[in-house]
C-alpha cells in the first residue's frame, strides 16, 4: 500500500521533471536555430521538428502573418483546413474537439489527440498550433514554456525577415548598379528606351514591360514593349494622354493596381487587361527635374502585390533611367548642334568658293535637308513677272506635286507675298492657307519658306522646306534652332548669290579681255589667232580626258587660247618673216612665253594660266625655254598644249611647208615621246584626236 502511494505522488513528479527537461532541451535548440537558418522555410520546419519531440506534442502547424505555413506530422492539405476552422481562437489552450468537424474528430481520433493549443505568434497576425495528447497539462510551466517558445519564434522571424530584407535589398542594389553602369554610357534615345525595358525585365520577374515617352506636344507614345499586346498599348495611352496637367503619371507616385479584377466593373482598363491576360499593372513615372518625361509599365498574369524592397527598386530604377534619357536626349542635341555647327561651317566655305547659282543652290537644299530631317527642300528662284516659280534644285524625296520644272502659281499676289517675306516664315497646315492651299496637298505637316536677300536687301532667291504628315503625327517639330540655322544660311546664301552675279559680271569682263587679246594677235598675226583656237579645242578636250576638274579644264582653254599672246610684243619683222630666223631673232621670238606670261598676270582672272603659258615651250627631257623645267616639274597643262602646239603646227599649212598626213603627224609626236613631249599626254591625245577627225568627217558626209 506505501509503495502504490508512493509511486501515485511520484509519478506526476517525475512526468513533470521529465517535461521541464524536455521543455529546456527544446528550448537550447530552437534559441540558436535563427541563427543557423537565413531563409523563413528551413526555420520554421526545424522550429516545428524540434517542438514535437516535446512528450505530449504530436504535431505542430506554424502560420506566419503573411500566409506561410508549416506542418510537421500533419498534411499540408488538414493543417490548412484546421487554421481555417472558425472554431480557431488564439491564445487558447484547450479548443473542445468536439465545436471541430466531423473530419477532423476522425483526426484527432486516429492520432489519439485530445486537445489543440493556439498561440498568437505576431501582433499583426500569424498562429503556432500545438495538437497534443494526454497526459499534457498547461500549468504555469507549461505556458511558460511556450510563450518561451512563442517569443523566440518571433524573434527569430524577425531576425530572419531582416536578413532577408538586407539580401534582398543588397540583390536589388547589386542589380542596380549594374544597370546603372549601362544607362551612364553615351548612348542614344532609342538604345535607352531599350535598355530601360530590358533592364525593368532584369530586375523584376514581371511578365511584360512596356515603355511610354511623352512627346514635345504632351503626347505619350509607346517606345518599347514586350510581351505586351498593341491594343492593351493602345488603350493605356488614351487613358495616359487623357490625364490633365500633361502628366503621364498623376505626381510622382507609381500607380499599382495589385489585382485588375478589383478594379471597378465600369473601368475600361479592367475589360482591356482582363481580355489580355494581364493581371496586376504597375506604372513607374519617369520624372526629370519635377517633370515626369516618361513612364515605365510593368504587367503580370496573375494578381501581384510588390514588395517595399520591390516598390524602392523600381523607384530607385525610375530615376536612374530618368536620367539616362534626359542625358540621352541631351547628348542629342549637342551632337545635334555640332553636326550643325559642323555643316553650317561646311556649308558657308562651300558658299564662300562657288561662283555658280546652281552650285549655291545644290548647297544650300543639302545643307538644309542635312540639318532639319526635312523630307524635301527645294530652291526658288525669284518670282517674275509671268508669276512663275522656277525651281532649280531640289533635296530629300521629291513630292509628285513638285515633278515638273516650274510650278506656276494660282494667283499673282503670292508671288508678291514671297517677293515681300523678310524672314523665314513657317506655315503649319499649308493646305488650308488661302495663299498656299491651291498647290500644297494636305500630306504636308508645314512649309518653312526662307527669302535670300543680298546686302542691298534685294531677293535674290527662295528656300522652301517641308515635312510630310506620317500616320501617326510624329513628324519633327520645326524648332526655335531651326529657325535661327536658316536665317544664318539664309544671310549666307544671299551673299553668295550676289557675290556670283558679281563674279558673273567678272567672267563677262573677263570674255570680253580674252577676247580682246585674241583680236589683238588676229590683228598682229592671223595664223597665230586661228592657231590658238584650233590648240584650245583640242587642249580642252585632251585635259577632260585625262579627269581633270571643270576649273582646271576651263584653265587649260583659255591658256591655249593665249599661249602666243607674248608675240604681240614680237616686233613685226621678225613675226612675220617668212624665211627662217636668224640666231638673234631666234633669241628675241624665245622671249613670247615670259611676256605672255606677264601680260596676263595683270588680269585678276588670269593669273592662274601664267604660269602655263610660261612653261608651254618646255620639253619633257628639259631641254625646252625659258626655264629648262623638266618632268613634272612642268605644269600638266602646259604639257598639254606642248602636245597640241606641236600637232597643229604639222597639220596646218604654212608658208614655207604643206601640211602633214594625220597619222604621219601623230606618228611624229610618239617619235618625240620622252624627249618633248610627256608620254601620257600624246597617248590620251592621240585618242582625242582619232576620235575628232573621225566625227569631223561623218560630219562632213552628212553635209554631203
Amino acid at each position: 500500500m506505501l509503495l502504490w502511494l508512493f509511486w501515485r505522488w511520484w509519478r506526476p513528479r517525475r512526468i513533470r521533471q521529465q517535461q521541464q527537461v524536455a521543455y529546456l532541451q527544446a528550448l537550447r535548440v530552437i534559441a540558436p536555430l535563427a541563427l543557423q537558418y537565413k531563409q523563413r522555410m528551413p526555420y520554421l520546419r526545424a522550429v516545428a521538428e524540434t517542438l514535437t519531440s516535446v512528450p505530449g506534442v504530436r504535431a505542430v502547424i506554424i502560420q506566419t502573418a503573411d500566409g506561410v505555413l508549416v506542418a510537421n506530422n500533419l498534411s499540408y492539405a488538414s493543417a490548412t483546413r484546421l487554421m481555417a476552422s472558425p472554431h480557431v481562437h488564439v491564445n487558447n489552450f484547450r479548443v473542445d474537439t468536439t465545436l471541430l468537424d466531423a473530419e477532423w474528430q476522425q483526426i484527432f481520433t486516429k492520432m489519439s489527440l485530445s486537445f489543440v493549443a493556439f498561440l498568437r505568434l505576431e501582433a499583426e497576425g500569424g498562429v503556432l498550433a500545438l495538437l497534443c495528447s494526454a497526459p499534457m497539462t498547461f500549468d504555469s510551466q507549461t505556458r511558460l514554456f511556450f510563450e518561451s517558445v512563442r517569443d523566440e519564434i518571433v524573434s527569430g522571424l524577425k531576425h530572419i525577415r531582416l536578413l532577408e530584407t538586407l539580401h534582398t535589398r543588397l540583390d536589388y542594389d547589386k542589380r542596380l548598379r549594374v544597370l546603372s553602369n549601362q544607362l551612364n554610357r553615351t548612348l542614344s534615345e532609342e538604345q535607352v528606351v531599350r535598355m530601360i525595358g530590358g533592364g525593368a525585365l532584369n530586375l523584376i520577374a514581371a511578365d511584360g514591360v512596356a515603355v511610354y515617352v511623352r512627346l514635345p506636344n504632351n503626347r505619350a507614345y509607346c517606345a518599347w514593349a514586350y510581351n505586351v499586346s498593341p491594343r492593351y498599348i493602345q488603350q493605356v495611352l488614351r487613358q495616359l494622354n487623357q490625364m490633365p496637367g500633361n502628366q503621364l503619371v498623376k505626381g510622382t507616385a507609381p500607380i499599382l493596381i495589385p489585382d485588375v479584377q478589383a478594379l471597378p466593373e465600369t473601368s475600361p482598363l479592367r475589360h482591356v487587361a482582363l481580355e489580355n491576360g494581364i493581371g496586376a499593372v504597375g506604372l513607374w513615372p519617369l520624372v526629370y527635374e519635377g517633370a515626369t518625361i516618361a513612364a515605365l509599365g510593368t504587367y503580370f498574369r496573375e494578381p501581384h502585390v510588390w514588395t517595399p524592397e520591390e516598390q524602392d527598386a523600381l523607384m530607385a530604377y525610375a530615376r536612374q533611367a530618368a536620367i539616362a534619357l534626359e542625358n540621352a536626349r541631351h547628348v542629342h542635341e549637342l551632337r545635334q548642334r555640332v553636326r550643325e555647327l559642323t555643316n553650317i561651317a561646311t556649308a558657308s566655305e562651300l558658299l564662300r568658293v562657288s561662283t555658280e547659282v546652281d552650285a549655291i543652290a545644290q548647297v544650300v537644299c543639302y545643307q538644309v535637308h542635312a540639318l532639319t530631317d526635312m523630307d524635301f527642300v527645294f530652291f526658288v528662284d525669284p518670282p517674275q513677272d509671268n508669276h512663275v516659280l522656277h525651281i532649280r534644285h531640289v533635296a530629300g524625296a521629291l513630292p509628285s506635286w513638285l515633278r515638273d520644272i516650274t510650278l506656276p502659281l494660282q494667283a499673282a499676289h503670292l508671288s508678291e507675298m514671297v517677293a515681300q517675306l523678310q524672314e523665314p516664315n513657317v506655315f503649319r497646315n499649308p493646305h488650308k492657307h488661302p495663299l498656299l492651299k491651291d498647290f500644297v496637298p494636305p500630306r504636308v505637316g508645314y512649309l518653312v519658306v526662307v527669302p535670300l536677300r543680298d546686302t542691298q536687301g534685294e531677293l535674290v532667291g527662295v528656300l522652301v522646306a517641308g515635312q510630310l504628315r506620317r500616320l501617326d503625327n510624329r513628324y519633327p517639330q520645326f524648332s526655335e534652332i531651326h529657325y535661327h540655322m536658316l536665317t544664318a544660311l539664309a544671310e549666307m546664301a544671299g551673299a553668295a548669290l550676289e557675290r556670283a552675279r558679281m563674279f558673273g559680271d567678272l567672267e563677262q569682263a573677263y570674255f570680253e579681255t580674252v577676247l580682246a587679246l585674241v583680236k589683238a594677235i588676229e590683228s598682229r598675226d592671223h595664223y597665230t589667232a586661228s592657231h590658238s583656237e584650233f590648240i584650245a579645242h583640242l587642249a580642252e578636250a585632251t585635259a577632260r580626258q585625262m579627269g581633270l576638274r571643270e576649273e582646271e579644264v576651263r584653265q587649260v582653254y583659255w591658256a591655249a587660247l593665249l599661249h602666243d599672246v607674248g608675240k604681240i610684243a614680237v616686233p613685226d619683222h621678225i613675226l612675220r618673216k617668212p624665211t627662217a630666223l636668224t640666231d638673234e631673232e631666234w633669241r628675241i621670238m624665245q622671249k613670247h612665253p615670259e611676256w605672255g606670261a606677264r601680260i596676263v598676270e595683270h588680269i585678276p582672272h588670269l593669273q592662274p594660266i601664267a604660269a602655263i603659258i610660261r612653261a608651254h615651250h618646255e620639253r619633257f627631257d628639259g631641254r625646252g625655254y625659258p626655264l629648262g623645267l623638266r618632268d613634272e616639274q612642268i605644269p600638266l597643262a602646259a604639257r598639254i598644249i606642248a602636245v597640241a602646239d606641236a600637232f597643229s603646227a604639222m597639220v596646218e599649212d604654212r608658208v614655207y611647208r604643206k601640211s602633214r598626213p594625220l597619222d604621219e603627224a601623230l606618228a611624229e609626236l610618239r617619235r618625240c615621246v620622252g624627249t618633248h613631249f610627256d608620254p601620257q599626254v600624246v597617248d590620251v591625245f592621240e585618242r582625242v584626236v582619232r576620235e575628232w577627225y573621225t566625227a569631223e568627217k561623218r560630219q562632213k558626209r552628212r553635209l554631203a
